[in-house]
């Protein structure tokens, strides 16, 4: 009688699988929730690549310099025309293009946070003294070019190592797209 097996598993055997289960599960689902965190980075660039690169084309097209307005307190941002009026400083007047790119503003999600703004080597969040700036822009030309630009962002939602995830949004004047980084410059 000592001879003959049960069909089953054994305590042990029970315990051991459900450690195993216990450490791969340890591993596997905080690599998932990076996925998301990512997944979300790269649609918010594409949204504003889109964004930039028809304001880049409409500059072409209409001969005319396009404002791309990064509106941080309210967190979004929005795209403006050049018009043929001035104000009284002589500063040329901007409007909001009649084209259903530029009708809706994209917004910034509420975990992402902008730490600097780097336009032309400038940082135009800090440039000030006394404060921070909550509205910057940079320009598309008629020539098809835009400014360099440098966005160092925090997202609050991903967090390595107990601190908010880092990350640069690098834009290249040439193509009008930007390109994200793991790291701040």
């Amino acid at each position: 009688m000592f001879g003959t097996k049960k069909p089953g598993f054994t305590l042990l055997e029970l315990v051991v699988a459900l450690a195993i289960f216990a450490i791969l599960a340890t591993i596997i689902i905080p690599q998932l929730g990076r996925g998301d965190a990512r997944k979300r980075r790269e649609q918010f660039v594409l949204q504003l690549n889109a964004l930039v690169r028809h304001a880049a084309i409409d500059a072409l097209v209409t001969n005319k310099m396009h404002k791309i307005v990064i509106d941080v307190a309210n967190r979004r941002i929005t795209v403006q025309q050049q018009t043929t009026q001035k104000d009284d400083q002589g500063q040329w007047l901007y409007t909001t293009p009649r084209r259903p790119y530029a009708q809706k503003p994209l917004l910034i999600p509420r975990d992402y946070s902008i730490n600097n703004l780097i336009i032309e080597g400038f940082d135009e969040m800090s440039r000030f003294t006394g404060g921070t700036t909550t509205t910057v822009w940079f320009y598309s030309m008629p020539q098809g070019l835009t400014q360099a630009v440098t966005i160092n962002m925090l997202d609050k939602n991903d967090k390595r190592h107990a601190h908010a995830y880092k990350f640069r949004l690098v834009l290249n004047p040439l193509s009008a797209q930007f390109r994200i980084y793991d790291a701040w410059q």
